[in-house]
């Protein structure tokens, strides 16, 4: 599922950059992948220093496009609501957008106060990135007609153009930040994830190598470079993000069924974090999301 979103992301970046430059989507794609890996490798400090500022920069060019759509007095009408299996199925390749939050819980290992500072991370990231998309999903729909977008490689350039063309290249040029940093936390995430793996032996024991002086997970680095550019041949963002989502409902769908389980096996276990709403021994919430993780795979 994480090398699935790396090469999403890594396509959408090779789409900005043929703003600037004319090169084939796939290339551009896997010399990010190469580059990301290589800052993985260097350390989880330098990678977190390059997340902070690309993540600034990406939410000022979120702001930005809701900045245009406020200024725009007139847009596109609206179409009338799609019928519902379309739109079912737009939720759940939607799906795509909010994967790499429980890529956070990868890195317990490296928090101080983990069983605190997770789950508010988690909650806190969910919360902020959420308003953004909706602000940023009316804006753009108000800049320009879905299928104009849905017919771009970048779309959020082609809604930006409509209201302030010269900003064009701007936010082409930030949506190179925000999808790189992306692709980078995605490999960092992923690789300590195939490296907990490695080390558990569920995977081959050679993915658990760490480099002598970083300690950080090269083998697992190169595991995830290889899986994400085994798919950058498929080329388009939308299957690859079907992919990535398929990948990451079936995921979800498993955690919550261990959950669930886990409550009656090894009921006084300890938690440092309990899912809220219970029923007896039965968690609520788990159910529900069993319930939409399975109307959203049909």
């Amino acid at each position: 599922g994480g090398a699935a979103t790396a090469a999403t992301v890594a396509i959408a970046f090779g789409g900005y950059l043929r703003v600037f430059v004319d090169v084939a989507p796939a290339w551009s794609a896997l010399a990010l992948l190469v580059v990301c890996t290589a800052v993985n490798t260097w350390g989880l400090r330098e990678s977190s220093l390059a997340n902070m500022l690309f993540t600034a920069i990406e939410v000022g060019g979120l702001l930005l496009v809701v900045a245009a759509g406020l200024a725009r007095e007139a847009g596109p009408p609206l179409a009338p609501a799609a019928a519902e299996p379309a739109v079912m199925a737009a939720a759940a390749l939607l799906f795509f957008v909010y994967l790499g939050f429980e890529e956070v819980a990868n890195l317990v290992e490296e928090v101080h106060r983990p069983s605190r500072d997770i789950p508010l991370a988690l909650f806190v990231s969910i919360a902020i990135t959420t308003v953004l998309y909706v602000l940023v999903s009316l804006a753009v729909i108000h800049l320009a007609p879905p299928a104009e977008l849905a017919a771009s490689e970048a779309p959020l350039v082609a809604a930006m153009q409509s209201v302030w063309p010269r900003l064009g290249n701007m936010l082409s040029a930030i949506a190179l930040f925000a999808t790189a940093n992306t692709v980078l936390i995605t490999i960092v995430a992923t690789s300590r994830l195939a490296f907990s793996m490695a080390r558990d032996g569920e995977i081959h024991g050679v993915f658990a190598g760490l480099l002598p002086r970083r300690q950080t997970p090269w083998a697992a680095s190169l595991l995830v470079l290889m899986l994400a550019a085994v798919l950058l041949p498929i080329g388009s963002v939308k299957v690859l993000a079907e992919l990535s989502s398929f990948a990451a409902l079936m995921a979800f769908f498993t955690v919550n069924l261990a959950l669930i389980a886990l409550r009656y096996r090894q009921p006084h276990h300890p938690r440092p974090f309990r899912v809220p709403g219970s029923i007896g021994r039965m968690p609520i919430l788990p159910l529900l999301a069993i319930a939409s993780i399975g109307l959203l795979l049909v």
